[in-house]
């Protein structure tokens, strides 16, 4: 009876084995380390800060999907208070599901409304950008999320 249960496990073992496939995190890095972020503009108006954003695709795989978000840090004192940062808003273009192809650009927009922000709370001089999507499909193991100061992305 034990025998066929170590043999029932170590097929299972087997088989758990040969259906997992390496994913190489070496060019999924380098797919990432392609896509360049720029702020080409910054408008200031009554209700906030517009910010506009392109992204570039210089990698050779298609980007599904592409979502962005542009921030501030907060302020020591507000992460003693327990606020945690950075305070991200959405990006939005014209098209509704983001693709892009290799070589290709596109231009987002983010409205910061900084008149509702509580300015002593977040450092305004940091800014944060995270962009996630998928590389190529629309599969978990092809997703990708990259964050940090604007530094980073370019």
């Amino acid at each position: 009876m034990k025998k066929n249960i170590y043999c029932i496990i170590t097929l299972l073992l087997i088989i758990f084995m040969c259906g997992c496939k390496s994913t190489n995190i070496k060019d999924i890095q380098s797919n990432i380390d392609d896509i360049k972020v720029h702020i080409v503009n910054i408008s200031e108006l009554e209700s906030g800060t517009y910010y506009t954003l392109e992204v570039i695709n210089n990698g050779k795989e298609l980007i599904k999907y592409v979502e962005i978000m542009l921030g501030y840090s907060v302020t020591e004192d507000a992460k003693k208070e327990g606020i945690v940062g950075p305070i991200m808003f959405q990006g939005q273009t014209v098209d509704n599901a983001i693709n892009l192809k290799s070589g290709e650009k596109k231009s987002f927009t983010v409205h910061v409304p900084i008149p509702l922000l509580k300015k002593e709370k977040i450092d305004m001089e940091s800014i944060q950008l995270r962009i996630q999507g998928y590389f190529s499909e629309v599969k978990i193991e092809k997703r990708f999320q990259k964050s940090g100061d604007l530094d980073i992305f370019n």
